[in-house]
């Protein structure tokens, strides 16, 4: 049976991404849906808006 070695940096590198990406989704989503949505301006539609 073939033994497998695993290496803890690579295993920190890749959890310290997944924890990067999740923070920045969550930071998005509260940011859309959260208290912070309120002061949010849609460009879109106020440039609409000008034409």
């Amino acid at each position: 049976m073939e033994t497998s070695t695993t290496d803890p940096t690579l295993l920190m590198l890749i959890g310290g991404i997944v924890v990067l990406l999740a923070g920045s989704v969550a930071y998005g989503v509260y940011s859309t849906f959260g208290s912070g949505s309120k002061e949010l301006r849609d460009t879109i539609d106020e440039h609409a808006k000008m034409h």
